[in-house]
């Protein structure tokens, strides 16, 4: 039986095909349970802040999207475990015969990380590719289309990246219980970065890592990976760029030269995104791009397995071509990305 598992500070969220429920580990106390119904069934979730949680319900179609609170407190009834629906996060038209089938999370599960030094400014210290927010997640979320009427599923070749604090903008905790918010695509989308399927150089696989995203693509005929770590935290773009927000929209791209041979890029920028929806939608999240090749010696083989630890990105397996000399070679932890 498959499930989803996600841990948010003291609170615990666990879905499966019978039910989803909200826990806080701490105290063991049962928050919020939910019976999955047949026809309007829970398929995946994520912990946005204490007391609210992302749920996406297929059969609600475009409406499917949704934020819910549930009680910090036990509740005082043992039969009364409630999940509030608060905002609901409507998709635009897709273009052609395609329909919203499903959308998949992700997100960091990491959500303590270290903040960067206040004092460590541009002058104070090297620029780094990336810094660590505890602040505002990022995640990525992965749209499953139907083609009617034939009903065939695929992936929609792009992906949404959008942060914690646009997901709570919407949330009104005085808002009537039983009356959600319904926001529509054009809005909440715009605080957003729509990554399409033009950009095929860099792989669909990619890990999170706070307000980070890393992508990493091999080029077997060089020889050398490519790596691009995408940090959607305002504040590092703004520092790294030296724009205040108050610019913003005014600046398109600022290039910086980073730390050990990185190139940096801050984007203040609004796309428009044609080719998907039935009418063009505009995001215009700023981010910031950090861009590095690394040269791979000769026989060595890099698998898709990279992690961040704290400001360092490193790769998890280099598998040698060559017979190995002892079981030790075949398997190395390469920093790469050293602040």
């Amino acid at each position: 039986m498959s499930y989803i598992l996600d841990v948010l500070e003291e609170h615990v969220a666990l879905l499966c095909s019978e039910k989803l429920c909200v826990w806080n580990w701490r105290s063991s106390a049962l928050l919020a349970e939910v019976i999955q119904p047949f026809d309007n069934e829970i398929t995946n979730i994520s912990l946005i802040a204490p007391g609210y949680i992302l749920i996406v319900r297929p059969a609600a179609g475009l409406d499917g999207l949704q934020l819910c609170s549930f009680p910090l407190e036990p509740p005082s009834s043992p039969s009364d475990h409630p999940l509030v629906t608060r905002v609901i996060y409507q998709f635009p038209s897709f273009s052609g015969t395609s329909v919203l089938s499903d959308v998949r999370i992700q997100a960091d599960r990491q959500t303590f990380l270290r903040a960067p030094n206040p004092s460590d400014t541009t002058t104070e210290a090297p620029l780094r590719p990336f810094h660590l927010s505890s602040q505002s997640r990022v995640f990525s979320l992965g749209l499953v289309l139907s083609d009617m009427p034939d009903d065939i599923t695929r992936d929609a070749d792009f992906v949404i990246f959008i942060t914690a604090p646009t997901f709570m903008k919407y949330a009104t905790p005085s808002q009537p219980v039983g009356e959600p918010r319904v926001v529509l695509g054009k809005d909440w989308l715009y605080d957003t970065r729509v990554f399409t399927g033009v950009d095929t150089w860099w792989p669909e696989e990619f890990q999170i890592a706070g307000s980070r995203v890393v992508f990493s693509a091999t080029d077997y005929q060089t020889n050398e990976v490519h790596i691009k770590v995408v940090d959607f935290n305002p504040e590092v773009a703004a520092r790294a760029a030296g724009v205040p927000q108050k610019q913003w929209g005014s600046h398109s791209a600022v290039p910086i030269q980073g730390a050990n041979g990185a190139e940096i890029i801050a984007t203040f920028d609004r796309s428009l995104i044609q080719d998907h929806f039935a009418d063009p939608i505009e995001c215009a999240m700023p981010y910031t791009v950090s861009l590095r090749t690394v040269e791979m010696g000769p026989g060595e083989v890099i698998y898709h397995e990279v992690c961040i630890d704290e400001e360092r990105l490193v790769f998890l397996k280099v598998c040698l071509l060559l017979p190995p000399r002892n079981k030790t070679d075949s398997t190395t932890m390469l920093e790469l990305w050293p602040p």
